[in-house]
């Protein structure tokens, strides 16, 4: 990583010599921007930070999908031992969920909760860390997600896509139904976990800006003392 950092640094000096010569400062440019080597060895700093935080991010997803896929076909808790006789589907649009809700009381509570509310809970955490995964955002310094990466349509498609896959297999494999209210309810939760996602990335904005608005009062009242 030195051996790396050091021939970038021979590169921006090479290419800004004739303006560091011209200034008389110990100062080049780094992506259009006159800054100093300081700066550039804490932007260095920085970057790997967050490749940390992206790895981290990243076995997180991994771990939450493994999980996810255990209690969707093989937990015996939920009858995914028991295989289904024949091909099931529910192709009509609220028919289970109305289900659910008139025959509460036979069902029993447990089972509604992990019908309805678990399958919107269940996918939370993919709408939340989605827009997390991706090395772009996690460049130039910056934890704020560009719109391209985090954008509603990217993270409503995803989950819809990645519900479809698993009711597809669940029917395949006959260890469940195919249930277009599964796959409602499981978007409306990526979706759910990515307006959590946008709120949290709100305050750590917030907090960026209060923090370098700080700073530059802290560095101009400094200044005026001197």
């Amino acid at each position: 990583m030195a051996f790396k950092f050091l021939i970038c640094g021979v590169s921006y000096l090479a290419l800004d010599l004739p303006g560091i010569l011209k200034s008389g400062v110990h100062s080049f440019t780094f992506r259009g921007k006159s800054i100093s080597k300081n700066r550039i060895w804490r932007i260095e700093l920085k970057n790997q930070k967050n490749n940390g935080y992206l790895r981290a991010i990243r076995l997180l997803f991994y771990l939450y999908i493994i999980v996810l896929f255990y209690f969707l076909f093989f937990s015996e808790q939920f009858g995914r031992d028991i295989r289904t006789d024949g091909y099931r589907c529910n192709l009509e649009l609220f028919k289970e969920i109305k289900r659910y809700i008139n025959y509460q009381h036979r069902v029993g509570s447990l089972h509604f909760i992990i019908n309805i509310y678990g399958n919107i809970i269940a996918f939370a955490p993919f709408g939340f860390l989605l827009p997390l995964l991706s090395k772009a955002n996690w460049t130039d310094n910056s934890f704020v997600m560009k719109r391209k990466v985090r954008g509603f349509f990217t993270v409503l498609l995803s989950g819809m896509f990645f519900s479809v896959t698993i009711e597809v297999i669940q029917l395949v494999f006959q260890v469940g139904i195919f249930d277009v209210d599964d796959i409602l309810m499981n978007t409306v939760g990526g979706l759910i976990g990515y307006l959590f996602f946008l709120l949290c990335n709100w305050v750590v904005v917030a907090l960026r800006r209060k923090k370098r608005k700080g700073e530059r009062y802290e560095a101009a009242k400094t200044s005026k003392t001197k």
